[in-house]
């Protein structure tokens, strides 16, 4: 009998744990998709090819190339080998820049306007990048949206990715 407890409250115990760490994940698997296929950030869609020019520097690995706007980290691009876009990022001190919009909504406003824009599909998670994030997933094409918000929940980032083909690391 105490054999079949302590079998029980170790197999809990290893739950709890996997829990607590793939928090976000299990929070992704329960949450409603969203339909991001037609997002875009300054007309720059995923899986669209990625049609560099001189303001853009490049860094190049095995797999990806992540093109900077200007070098000034504020948007970046992340392209497959096959040069097609997997990641989008809009960042906080874009305001320098022309990048600064994601289908109409600008880097700034407030978590309700994003929430009126892309509906109330999403979870909130803790993230050591950001803060706290705004997550929204489009289980049928592999996308995850991700803002992140200041203290005063405004959007301070944007990441638009493809799951299934690039693991952006944001919490």
């Amino acid at each position: 009998m105490n054999k079949k407890y302590f079998i029980i409250t170790i197999i809990a115990s290893l739950l709890l744990i996997l829990l607590s760490v793939y928090n976000s994940s299990v929070k992704s698997v329960f949450s409603k998709s969203t339909n991001l296929s037609n997002v875009t950030i300054n007309d720059y869609k995923l899986n669209n090819n990625f049609k560099s020019s001189p303001e853009y520097s490049i860094e190049k690995d095995n797999k990806f190339s992540i093109y900077d706007h200007h070098k000034m980290n504020s948007f970046l691009v992340t392209t497959s080998k096959n040069n097609r876009i997997v990641s989008l990022e809009l960042l906080g001190n874009a305001s320098c820049c022309d990048f600064t919009d994601i289908d109409g909504l600008k880097l700034y406003e407030s978590k309700d306007d994003v929430k009126r824009k892309f509906g109330s599909n999403y979870y909130i998670a803790s993230s050591d990048r950001y803060d706290t994030v705004m997550v929204y997933t489009d289980k049928l094409n592999k996308y995850k949206l991700v803002f992140g918000l200041s203290i005063n929940d405004k959007v301070n980032a944007i990441i638009l990715f493809n799951y299934g083909k690039y693991d952006y690391q944001y919490e």
